[in-house]
């Protein structure tokens, strides 16, 4: 016995289903495969089928379906499986749905199946053990050569799968998504003791998912893209992603975070900004993870977001995955830990002349008046010589950090005592103050 089923492009893609709208024919007898197959091919193109390529924006002449022949299971327990959920949107967990019989009760509604979640270990996290009345069997009296029959009443409410076979379906699923390269909804069935894999489709309902599973990230280029604007090369991206870790540790450290400290945050200094579509973006879960280190951010939030430029707040939920809630006893060494940095800024700020001096002494003593001819080194040259500029500037960035630093500082109380003193509710009156700064009017003309 054979089965005729139908395989059209559309109906295996990534974007649409045709599932279940074309026809398909089980327990063919080899002399009635033609005539099967030409029916097969006509569905293609019936009502139905144009109905829903117009919902779909498709053009309503659809290509010829190929038809598939293929040896029939008559299976002694099927059903469907996903190797991600399509409602959730989970791609750690398999769902696998089992009857007794054929998996077209499955398709005709006829029937509920048992259903199963299994992580990516094989464990199965949840089941749901259907009550299953009736089967679909193998009938020789039958045109269509399927007929429903009852299912013995010891086995209604008895699992269709051992716990064994539904992890090797799970992993069944998993062995298509990786074949394919993206989640798969698949068709299964086991006879005499055997796995079989009877169809395989993209799920198609997951491209426009978010996994809950997955990490969530925020990316924003308001600032950025004035840096960086427009496309920006791979290897342009992996310097500044390197020189943005460097300098914000740098940052950490004269704020007074602890080299362990920083060091356990490894990962959040090396994705500060990330390389989206060709773009560069700040990752703002990051920026905000780095902020949290600095003394001060447990007690007074609001005022960091204000000083690092952030015009909304982050909601609480995602303040919450930056932070978890601290104690009275963590926001008092806080409170100390703020009072030790300041002095310490204090001491810095009073010192930036002198630090800026030797910062541009440093530049000058690392670039040079005189450059060397670069196109006369050897590879293995250049790259000595990044590593000496990157060691003689990069991991030494004081003095404009400091500096940024309190210029973020004064901008924000500025900004805070307008509003309060002004009655400045759009938080503008600051801007127009320093934009009146004629030192300030004639540096920016100079710069354009």
């Amino acid at each position: 016995m054979l089965a005729v089923r139908s395989s059209a492009l559309d109906e295996d893609g990534a974007e649409h289903s045709f599932a279940g709208q074309l026809e398909s024919y089980l327990f063919v007898k080899p002399e009635d495969v033609s005539a099967k197959v030409l029916q097969v091919w006509r569905s293609g193109f019936s009502q139905r089928i144009l109905t829903y390529r117009k919902e779909k924006g498709l053009s309503l002449l659809p290509e010829p379906p190929a038809v598939l022949v293929q040896r029939m299971v008559d299976s002694e327990t099927a059903g469907v499986a996903f190797s991600a959920d399509s409602l959730t949107g989970q791609r750690k967990i398999a769902i696998v749905g089992a009857l007794y019989g054929l998996g077209t009760a499955i398709v005709s509604g006829e029937c509920d199946a048992d259903t199963y979640k299994v992580n990516r270990s094989g464990e199965i996290v949840e089941r749901e053990i259907a009550t299953k009345l009736i089967a679909h069997r193998f009938s020789m009296e039958c045109d269509e050569g399927v007929e429903s029959v009852d299912v013995a009443k010891e086995k209604v409410n008895q699992p269709a799968l051992t716990d064994e076979l539904v992890r090797s379906v799970a992993e069944l699923a998993h062995r298509c998504e990786r074949y394919f390269g993206r989640p798969q909804d698949i068709e299964w069935a086991i006879q005499d003791g055997k796995l079989y894999l009877l169809q395989s489709r993209p799920i198609t309902n997951l491209a426009d998912m978010i996994d809950p599973d997955d990490e969530f990230n925020l990316w924003d280029n308001s600032n950025i893209s004035e840096s960086y604007g427009g496309i920006t090369t791979p290897l342009t991206y992996s310097f500044a992603r390197h020189a943005y870790a460097e300098v914000y540790k740098s940052f950490c450290r004269i704020m007074g975070v602890s080299g362990e400290e920083i060091v356990n945050r490894e990962s959040v200094f090396r994705c500060m900004i990330g390389l989206v579509n060709g773009r560069v973006y700040y990752n703002l879960l990051n920026w905000y993870r780095c902020l949290a280190l600095l003394p001060g951010y447990q007690m007074n939030r609001n005022f960091m977001e204000q000083m690092m430029g952030v015009k909304e707040a982050l909601p609480q939920q995602l303040t919450d995955n930056v932070q978890q809630q601290v104690s009275m006893q963590d926001k008092l060494k806080d409170a100390m830990r703020l009072g030790k940095t300041i002095v310490k800024l204090i001491g810095n700020f009073r010192r930036l002349p002198k630090t800026i001096d030797v910062f541009y002494q440093r530049l000058n003593n690392a670039l040079g008046i005189t450059r060397p001819d670069l196109h006369q080194y050897s590879t293995v040259e250049l790259a000595n010589y990044y590593l000496k500029l990157q060691g003689q500037l990069l991991t030494r960035w004081d003095a404009p950090l400091i500096n940024d630093f309190g210029a973020m500082i004064y901008y924000g109380l500025l900004r805070k005592l307008t509003t309060k003193w002004c009655n400045d509710e759009d938080s503008t009156l600051q801007n127009s103050l320093l934009a009146a700064e004629g030192e300030l009017s004639a540096q920016n003309q100079q710069c354009v």
